[in-house]
């Protein structure tokens, strides 16, 4: 049977929730621009600085979430995810301008996929919910951003 969010754990989530969506707001904006001449460099620099970010902070929310539980829930595999989000944005970050946008939306979806087969047992139903969402909203404007940078 399927997890589901109790009525108190969605207003306790409430907050989380609404800063999720509002950190959406980067990606949505610098990939508009980037279709506009003007702004394009600008926006470009601007997605690929924020995706790094934030590929980060998922990985940040491992070594978060496996520092603050039980010890049964510590494993050297969430503490070793922790930081692959950081090197691998890093290396990213070092590949020629074309690829990155498309680079960082494959790891968005690796780091999701890895999270939902090996994590979300141990995380909470909240966050396995919110990852889900917003990861995929931040591929397709990764993805918009790229087709506006190529063209």
């Amino acid at each position: 049977m399927p997890k589901t969010i109790s009525q108190e754990q969605h207003i306790s989530t409430r907050i989380p929730n609404i800063i999720g969506y509002l950190g959406l707001i980067p990606f949505v904006i610098s990939s508009l621009a980037i279709w506009i001449t003007a702004y394009r460099e600008l926006a470009y620099e601007s997605l690929v600085i924020y995706a790094s970010i934030i590929l980060t902070f998922i990985g940040a929310v491992h070594w978060g979430f496996g520092s603050s539980t039980s010890q049964e829930n510590k494993s050297n595999a969430r503490f070793i995810f922790s930081i692959a989000p950081a090197l691998v944005s890093w290396l990213a970050l070092l590949t020629m301008y074309e690829y990155v946008l498309p680079i960082f939306a494959i790891c968005f979806v690796v780091f999701w996929w890895i999270e939902r087969y090996y994590f979300a047992e141990i995380l909470p139903i909240w966050y396995v919910q919110l990852r889900s969402r917003l990861s995929f909203i931040v591929v397709g404007f990764l993805l918009l951003g790229w087709l506006g940078a190529i063209q």
